[in-house]
């Protein structure tokens, strides 16, 4: 299978075989407990097909030039965002959000992107610096055969240029295939030999 398949990881759970993913910081701010304790698991198709779509859409929005003063969206304010404009009203928005956060806890052990999403947001691992997740995102496209983005690979202010090895540290856990693996490999070295 590819880098996004399967994926069979034991860490991060509790005794009893269950795992409670973090809520990012940004959304505890706009979501009650109540939602979350409320909420069902996103399905598995529909968490993959959310994915798919927060990614490319965060992929994008990050290779485009940024207006003089404005600044990028974390992954989660971008996930948040998404979730307003694809059910307008807040306390739909919320319930949307908790049932992505329950989704990643039902599937971050069975899929690849679910594993992503959660190291992007922060829900399954301790949250990486923003200039590290856009390095991050900006080899997701070279990893699937596309070409890469490279504005997302750029940190900003004194993050300068974020090193690929960098990027590849932050998403080691996601069980990457053998091909997947010599693709980032290739990445490190060419940095590494980069001036």
């Amino acid at each position: 299978g590819d880098w996004w398949d399967e994926v069979d990881e034991e860490e991060d759970e509790d005794e009893d075989g269950s795992f409670e993913a973090t809520v990012p910081a940004e959304w505890q701010r706009v979501m009650s407990t109540r939602a979350l304790r409320e909420a069902s698991p996103l399905p598995l198709g529909d968490l993959l097909s959310a994915i798919g779509e927060l990614v490319e859409s965060k992929v994008k929005l990050d290779a485009a030039d940024l207006e003089p003063g404005q600044s990028r969206a974390s992954m989660p304010s971008h996930v948040w965002q998404w979730a307003t404009e694809q059910h307008g009203a807040h306390k739909l928005a919320e319930a949307a959000l908790a049932s992505i956060v329950k989704g990643v806890e039902a599937s971050w052990r069975t899929h690849k992107s679910v594993r992503l999403l959660g190291e992007l947001c922060g829900m399954v691992k301790e949250p990486h610096e923003e200039a590290v997740n856009r390095r991050v995102l900006g080899l997701v496209p070279s990893l699937c055969d596309a070409a890469p983005i490279a504005p997302t690979l750029v940190g900003e202010g004194e993050k300068a240029t974020v090193p690929v090895s960098r990027a590849t540290s932050a998403i080691a856990s996601l069980d990457l295939s053998e091909p997947a693996l010599e693709k980032l490999d290739a990445f490190t070295a060419a940095d590494a030999a980069a001036p």
